[in-house]
């Protein structure tokens, strides 16, 4: 073999784990070159591929395998709530009482821009001991003079006086009847006084955002804690700003961050849906389309259960008034949203937590015609909860569409629905992922990491865990029927994953021509007790064939 063809790095191992068409499991080589997988293999067959210059490393039997994927996240947004918010979720401030102390105290060294910004958890007046949201009075005694907002979850924000002041909200403030995110509602009290809570409204509030060379640095940083520390080598990114696109961009072209990245321009939230069909007039990648590229347009078509405004073929049970959420677009809505980005070029992207929005979704793009092979469709937290799973992915098929469901909310969302939707309704389909893969659906994991989840949402090993052993945040096994296998949960970040964002033929498995994202495990996760998935610790990293992490 001429010298040319040698490989740059062979990595050797007793557990090689391809996640590929031929189910390679066992002692075996990579062969690197470049950005690329040029071998894989036996290992007694790695010699033609070892010159003078080969770099070759046995890792023994700790298991390789291609880097994780995770198709649905918010960098930008989870980057910025890490440098400028305070984190008052719980368990570390476990009622009320602990989260006005905490602001108070942080008041003196941890203002932004003037604001007190915090973040709570997904489902605050759940898992807080008093069983609510925190009073408008109680909000003003973190501070009467200093603006404060507490973000629970991505469709409630929480507003003290001073905040509501600068927003312009009182008594007689008209919202608008949807924002970007879905039906904003501000939340009243018996007098018609606002009472500081705010739904669906995160979009439209004036609080300030990080720009500039700090929004680099928290990406950065964000990226390295969060992402490449925990095996991950590709995202599918929600975006929030272009300024944030770029910058991502920017830090892949300066080599600070290893991490390659497939964005979903979030309409109207990013850009207009015009100006996200020709975003190469508003976006100016400064890294190749190895590393960044515009894949899709995402949109909202519904809220969120915590705001109860999931657009649900079945009643929330948990208030007075009878209701069963809202759509947040309509169906032709939709087919003009669908058809133009495919016009360009683009997939869509659809947040739909209701069965009645995913199925809405389905419904529009049957009717426009396409096949249902060629139509680059995602439904977003698809699979989440399912009330009549026959229906809805009956649905799924007719249109095409793949669903891209967070295993992470099995912890976080899983003892609510029976409170939403009663003891009945609220316990069937519940993150059914054993059933959809037995049906042949494509599972991926993702993390949907945003301001108030879980603070492991982004470890692929936390979502492991939540499919194989579905406990619940108080201890609760919902369905274990359901369960997985740690085999199908690392497909589910690997392969799976890649598969749902549309780069299959390039991540996601360790085969020749595929990137070289590559990572090395402590342990074999598939020889561990379900909790000890928990410590699994990633030990290398490989990212276009080059070392970015290796730990400590």
């Amino acid at each position: 073999m001429k010298n040319d063809m040698h490989a740059d790095t062979v990595i050797l191992s007793k557990k090689l784990v391809a996640m590929d068409a031929r189910g390679w499991d066992g002692p075996g080589y990579v062969a690197i070159k470049g950005n690329r997988i040029v071998g894989v293999g036996h290992q007694d067959e790695m010699q033609a591929m070892v010159g003078p210059a080969t770099v070759v490393t046995d890792v023994g039997d700790r298991v390789v395998m291609p880097g994780f994927v995770d198709p649905h996240i918010h960098l930008e947004a989870i980057s910025m709530i890490n440098h400028t918010y305070v984190d008052v979720r719980v368990p570390i401030c476990k009622s009320i009482k602990e989260m006005i102390q905490t602001l108070r105290a942080a008041i003196p060294t941890r203002l932004f821009d003037g604001w007190l910004l915090a973040q709570g958890n997904t489902f605050y007046d759940q898992k807080l001991e008093e069983k609510r949201y925190p009073t408008l009075a109680e909000l003003d005694e973190i501070s009467r003079d200093i603006p404060v907002l507490v973000q629970a979850g991505g469709h409630i924000t929480l507003l003290n006086s001073k905040a509501m002041e600068i927003a312009g909200i009182d008594r007689n403030y008209v919202p608008p009847e949807f924002s970007v995110a879905g039906k904003c509602v501000v939340v009243r009290d018996a007098n018609g006084d606002p009472t500081g809570q705010f739904q669906e409204m995160e979009a439209v509030l004036p609080f300030p955002r990080v720009k500039g060379d700090l929004l680099k640095t928290a990406i950065r940083e964000t990226t390295k804690k969060y992402l490449t520390e925990y095996g991950v080598t590709s995202i599918g990114e929600i975006s929030e700003t272009t300024k944030g696109l770029e910058a991502m961009s920017e830090l892949q072209r300066d080599g600070e961050m290893p991490l390659r990245v497939a964005t979903y321009l979030w309409v109207p939230g990013t850009m207009t849906l015009d100006e996200a069909c020709n975003w190469q007039q508003h976006i100016k990648p400064q890294s190749d389309s190895e590393w960044f590229n515009v894949e899709g347009v995402k949109i909202f078509t519904d809220g969120g259960f915590s705001s109860a405004n999931a657009a649900m073929s079945i009643q929330y049970r948990h208030r007075e008034q009878a209701s069963m959420g809202e759509m947040a677009m309509s169906k032709e809505e939709i087919k003009h949203t669908y058809l133009s980005a495919r016009a360009s070029g683009l997939g869509l992207a659809c947040h739909a937590v209701g069965d009645k929005a995913q199925e809405a979704i389905c419904e529009a793009v049957i009717e426009t015609g396409v096949s249902p092979a060629n139509a680059r469709l995602r439904i977003e937290h698809g699979g989440i909860f399912l009330p009549d799973y026959a229906r809805t992915t009956g649905m799924w098929k007719a249109a095409g569409a793949k669903p891209c469901p967070q295993p992470t909310f099995l912890f976080g969302l899983g003892d609510f629905f029976t409170y939403f939707f009663g003891k009945v309704d609220g316990a069937r389909g519940r993150f059914p992922f054993k059933q959809m893969w037995d049906d042949g659906w494509t599972v991926s994991g993702s993390s949907d990491a945003y301001g108030g989840a879980d603070p492991r949402a982004s470890n692929p090993f936390f979502g492991i865990w939540c499919s194989v052993k579905r406990e619940t945040l108080y201890g609760e096994i919902i369905d274990p029927e359901q369960r997985v296998s740690v085999a199908q949960g690392l497909k589910m970040y690997t392969i799976a994953a890649a598969t749902i964002l549309g780069h299959d033929d390039v991540k996601g498995s360790l085969e020749v021509g595929k990137f070289a994202d590559i990572i090395v495990l402590e342990k074999d996760p598939r020889e561990e007790e379900m909790d000890e998935l928990l410590k699994i610790k990633v030990d290398h990293v490989f990212v276009a064939g080059k070392l970015v992490h290796s730990r400590a």
